[in-house]
C-alpha cells in the first residue's frame, strides 16, 4: 500500500475531516481595523501587494461547513470596508491531503491539472495568463513537474513551480495542495461555489481514483460527461463554456508525455513491473518514430484529431519523420496518444 503524504514527507497528519485552509490577499483604499475579526484570521503582510495590503489567512485546516461560515463572516467584514481588488489580489484554497495514500494524491493533482483551464476561466479574466497562477497551457514545462512529482515525490519550491494554477510545492511543506487563480475576494456566492468545487473533487478523486491512471481512463470513458459525473450537473454548469472539452482534450494531449507505467506505479508504488511486457526506455516511451506525408500534417492541428484516420495516414506513406516537425508546442504525435486515444 502507498504511504500516505504525511509518511511521505514528514509534515503533520491533519484531520480528514479538516479539508480547507484559505489565503485572502487584499488591497483596501484606507486600512482597516482587523479587531471585529477577532482570531477568526491572521492578518500577515505581504510584500507582493500595495494599496494597504494585507494577507488574511485562516489560523488553521477547518471542514467545509466551518470554511463556508468562516466566508459569510469574513464578506460581512469587507462590506463595510474600501476594498480595492487589483490583478495582484487573490485567493488561495489549500485542500488537505496529509491523509491521502500517495497515489491518490497524485490522482488529485492530475485531475486538477487536467482541469485546470476550466477553473481559470471560472475565475475574472485578469487571472488568465497571470504570472502569479499559470495554467498548464500557459506553461507547458509543468508537465516535467507533475511527471516529477508522480514518479519521484519530488516537489520544487522554486517560483517557477509555486506560481501556478495548482501549486504543488506546499505539499512538501504543509501536506496540501494549494489552487490559487481565484481573485481576490469575489462575491459570497461565488467564493462559496468555489469551495464548494474543489471540496467536491477532493471527494471524488478519492473515492475513485487510486492513480493518475484511473483519471485519464475515467475522462477517456465519460468525455462530455466527465464533469457532470464528477461534480454533479448543479455544480459543473459553473465551469462549463462552448469549448471546454476542447480544452481539456488538449491539457490531457500534454500530460500524455509522462509514460503510462508513471501513471500506473506513482513512487511509492514503485514501478511494479506489468506481467510479460518488456520495459521500454524513457525516450522510446516518449517520443517514438512515426512517419507521415507532410500534405496530412495540418489535418492534425486540432484539439481533437480523428485518431482512426491518424493511424490510418500514418501507416500508410512513410514520407516524412513527425517528431521532425511536431517539435510544435501545440501538439505531440506519438505511438502513446494514437494507442491512448484510439476510443476517443
Amino acid at each position: 500500500m502507498s504511504k500516505t503524504i504525511s509518511e511521505v514527507y514528514g509534515v503533520y497528519p491533519v484531520s480528514k475531516d479538516l479539508t480547507f485552509g484559505m489565503e485572502f490577499e487584499l488591497e483596501f483604499g484606507e486600512m482597516p481595523d482587523f479587531n471585529p475579526l477577532g482570531k477568526a484570521f491572521l492578518v500577515k503582510a505581504d510584500n507582493s501587494l500595495r494599496q494597504n495590503g494585507v494577507e488574511l489567512v485562516f489560523p488553521g485546516a477547518l471542514s467545509y461547513t466551518d470554511t463556508v461560515a468562516q466566508i459569510e463572516k469574513l464578506s460581512d467584514f469587507l462590506r463595510k470596508q474600501k476594498l480595492k481588488n487589483s490583478f495582484r489580489t487573490s485567493t488561495h484554497v489549500h485542500i488537505n491531503i496529509t491523509h491521502f495514500q500517495f497515489s491518490e494524491c497524485a490522482a488529485l493533482a492530475y485531475l486538477l491539472y487536467l482541469i485546470d483551464t476550466l477553473l481559470v476561466n471560472f475565475c475574472e479574466p485578469s487571472r488568465k495568463n497571470n504570472r502569479f497562477c499559470l495554467s498548464l497551457s500557459d506553461a507547458t514545462y509543468k508537465t516535467i513537474e507533475l511527471e516529477d512529482f508522480i514518479k519521484e515525490a519530488r516537489v520544487n519550491a522554486e517560483d517557477r513551480v509555486k506560481y501556478s494554477t495548482i501549486n504543488l510545492a506546499t505539499i512538501g511543506k504543509y501536506g496540501s495542495i494549494e489552487v490559487r487563480c481565484l481573485e481576490g475576494f469575489p462575491s459570497e456566492a461565488k467564493l462559496k461555489t468555489w469551495v464548494g468545487i474543489l471540496y467536491q473533487l477532493q471527494k471524488f478523486s478519492q473515492e475513485n481514483f487510486k492513480c493518475p491512471k484511473d483519471v485519464e481512463n475515467f475522462f477517456l470513458e465519460k468525455k462530455e460527461k466527465f464533469l457532470n459525473a464528477i461534480l454533479g450537473e448543479e455544480l459543473a454548469i459553473e465551469l462549463l463554456y462552448p469549448t471546454w472539452l476542447d480544452d481539456v482534450h488538449y491539457n490531457h494531449s500534454l500530460m500524455i508525455m509522462v509514460p503510462e507505467e508513471t501513471l500506473l506505479y506513482p513512487y511509492s508504488d514503485k514501478y511494479k513491473a506489468t506481467p510479460n511486457k518488456e520495459k521500454k526506455s524513457k525516450s522510446a516511451l516518449r517520443m517514438p518514430e512515426i512517419h507521415m506525408p507532410l500534405r496530412e500534417f495540418a489535418e492534425i492541428q486540432q484539439p481533437n484529431p480523428d485518431w482512426e484516420h491518424l493511424r490510418g495516414f500514418a501507416e500508410a506513406q512513410r514520407e516524412v519523420p513527425v517528431n521532425a516537425i511536431l517539435g510544435a508546442p501545440h501538439f505531440f504525435v506519438d505511438e502513446a496518444i494514437i494507442r491512448n486515444n484510439q476510443n476517443v
